[in-house]
């Protein structure tokens, strides 16, 4: 019956949304002479599916959700069709943080509008105060990391000083930018990142 039931689901979602466009993975983490039959059933009712029996080794489970995380980003860009271009992005993770070209928005110079922090209680942007001396922000250009819709680059608030000198000050941050072009100037692509 349980067997029955679980199989049934899967196949309910799949004729739901598309065998072939549904990806499931069942994965057995436990004893090897566990019985994982009913997970391995379910993954069956799939073509895209997989079930992994991985024993009770963290080395393994840490595998598994790699595989699984690989796999579910290939699937978001194969979604994504044409519709969406790539910007053509040269990763360097050996980029260090005193690299010297920096994009930097400062508000005396009327480039930086606001600082704003999301809240997670309120699942809104709110307006933060500068820290004192903090005259604005900056990224460097060269870029540290990128995912399937992410662009990272180090980050930091930027003070300028009486000699009209900028100066990285404050925590050590990270810049998040899309990495498709349509995304650029959305808003709510951004906000629903946070």
């Amino acid at each position: 019956a349980v067997k029955e039931d679980c199989t049934t689901l899967v196949r309910t979602l799949g004729d739901l949304f598309g065998r072939d466009r549904l990806y499931l993975t069942t994965v057995a983490f436990g004893p090897p002479t566990e019985n994982f039959q009913v997970l391995q059933d379910m993954a069956a009712v799939l073509p895209r599916s997989s079930f992994q029996k991985l024993g009770l080794s963290a080395n393994s489970l840490r595998t598994a959700f790699s595989s699984i995380s690989s796999t579910l980003s290939t699937m978001t860009s194969e979604s994504a069709g044409t519709s969406l271009i790539h910007r053509r992005i040269v990763v360097d993770k050996t980029t260090a943080r005193n690299e010297r070209k920096w994009d930097v928005y400062l508000s005396s110079e009327g480039n930086f509008v606001s600082k704003k922090r999301w809240s997670l209680a309120e699942k809104r942007f709110l307006a933060v105060l500068m820290p004192l001396g903090v005259d604005g922000v900056g990224h460097a250009l060269g870029t540290i990391g990128k995912g399937v819709d992410r662009i990272v680059h180090h980050a930091a608030e930027m003070g300028l000083d009486k000699q009209g000198v900028i100066f990285e000050m404050g925590e050590q941050l990270v810049a998040k930018e899309t990495a498709h072009e349509v995304f650029m100037k959305d808003k709510e692509f951004h906000t629903n990142f946070c």
